[in-house]
């Protein structure tokens, strides 16, 4: 059983065109794919309310485009059913009237002068959740493939003192023990004993060549104890503290000893 659709077509019953109206509407009605073997018309006068039910209509179509007023597009949007259609003579605000006011889709014919858009196959405020979808998926993607099973890889301790531990110097060589018993002070230049520390030395001469003499400077002013205000421009003591004159600081290469105990 076919169930015919309902359309709900919106004329000026006072006007004397009211019959030529209601024949565009349904030549329009016609191409769109509303024609009198699938569809029922009904007429019904121009007014800011419609007088019908909510969610009752297939299609809602009117040529007067004197009001299409926010409250009438409001109206037409409430008496069609979700994913329905509603067809507007073309004015310059049809567009952003019909944007505004819920609708969806909204294309221009130019042929037939109309505007037509599609209320939204979903209750307004409707809401679902993204997790639940997601969830629905892999159930779906786990139910297709046969889960495989894991293997993991397992690590057993085991009890270390009943372990025979190597000891490191059975690991060393008769000639790595001779080796280590050679003297490293095989660098130098020159015979015998007046040998020099190369100049890439890394067996430790050349730090053994360099003499550890602490030089003792005597002050010529008799002012370096007291502090930079009064030391001389020359003074080897400037940017030092001041200091007790019974316990100089002695200058030691790049080293400044206070007391021979304390390196700064």
């Amino acid at each position: 059983m076919t169930i015919s659709k309902q359309v709900l077509v919106i004329v000026n019953f006072s006007s004397e065109e009211m019959e030529k109206s209601f024949e565009s509407a349904k030549n329009i009605l016609k191409s769109n794919g509303f024609d009198d073997s699938n569809s029922q018309l009904t007429k019904c006068d121009i007014s800011k309310v419609i007088p019908y039910e909510n969610d009752s209509y297939d299609a809602v179509i009117n040529l007067d485009s004197k009001i299409q007023t926010e409250q009438f597009i409001m109206e037409c949007l409430r008496v069609l059913k979700k994913g329905g259609l509603v067809m507007l003579s073309q004015t310059n605000n049809s567009e952003e009237n019909l944007m505004m006011g819920g609708f969806l889709n909204i294309v221009v014919d130019n042929n037939q002068k109309v505007v037509k858009a599609e209320k939204a196959s979903w209750d307004m405020g409707t809401s679902f959740s993204l997790a639940t979808k997601e969830k629905q998926a892999n159930n779906l993607t786990t139910q297709s493939s046969q889960p495989q099973q894991k293997s993991f890889k397992t690590w057993t301790v085991s009890n270390l003192e009943e372990d025979d531990i190597m000891n490191d110097d059975d690991l060393l060589e008769d000639e790595d023990l001779n080796n280590a018993a050679n003297s490293f002070d095989d660098c130098g230049t020159g015979v015998g004993s007046s040998k020099k520390a190369c100049k890439n030395c890394t067996c430790g001469r050349k730090e053994g060549e360099i003499p550890s003499s602490t030089e003792q400077h005597v002050s010529s002013c008799g002012n370096c104890y007291k502090g930079d205000a009064f030391r001389c421009s020359t003074c080897p003591y400037l940017g030092m503290p001041a200091f007790d004159p019974s316990n100089p600081i002695q200058i030691n290469n790049d080293k400044i000893q206070i007391n021979n105990t304390m390196d700064i």
